[in-house]
């Protein structure tokens, strides 16, 4: 279940079920959390940019697809 929450509630959750955890694992969470982000954020725009590609190609294909029809 911890490894569902985020940032502050996660370290709620650590703290809570025993000694607090060590500065450095808090710190690597943290890092992790960003890393995370980061990588939905080139995730959304790495599909916008297929979408925009295929968006380009739709004519082409079409004209492509439907010669000697």
């Amino acid at each position: 279940m911890a490894d569902v929450l985020l940032g502050s509630e996660r370290r709620v959750l650590i703290s809570a079920s025993a000694l607090p955890p060590p500065e450095t694992l808090l710190g690597r969470l943290d890092q992790l959390d960003l890393r995370m982000k980061n990588l939905k954020e080139a995730k959304c725009a790495c599909e916008k940019e297929k979408r925009k590609a295929e968006e380009r190609w739709k004519p082409a294909r079409r004209r492509w697809f439907n010669v000697g029809c």
